[in-house]
């Protein structure tokens, strides 16, 4: 089987499309896109959204246990792992922008005070 990250670069490379439209597109991070071009193995609606972008058939990139199962909904443990690590990014800057938030509240706050 393909390296699917290293298929995936060569296969935007070729076509013109940037690393930054790729991501837009696919509602990620271009640092988020640049790991995955390191990974051997890509979850499946990560491959698929390529396909959208690229109008390419991708199959033989898919994870041969979702390729050849009837039910999309059975998830490996590696991309179990893996989107677990994503869930994990985006909480963590979820939690900055309340913190973030909050800091604005209380000066907002201070200044309402103080008029």
């Amino acid at each position: 089987m393909k390296h699917a990250g290293h298929a995936i670069q060569s296969l935007l490379l070729h076509n013109g499309i940037s690393v930054t439209h790729t991501a837009k597109h696919m509602g990620i991070q271009r640092s988020t896109l640049y790991n995955l071009f390191e990974k051997p193995h890509w979850p499946l609606h990560r491959i698929q959204a390529i396909e959208r972008l690229t109008h390419q058939d991708l199959r033989a990139l898919y994870p041969q246990s979702e390729y050849t199962s009837p039910n999309s909904y059975e998830f490996r443990l590696e991309q179990n792992k893996f989107l677990q690590e994503e869930i994990s990014q985006y909480k963590s800057l979820l939690d900055e922008a309340w913190q973030e938030i909050a800091k604005l509240q209380e000066i907002i706050a201070k200044f309402n005070r103080n008029s």
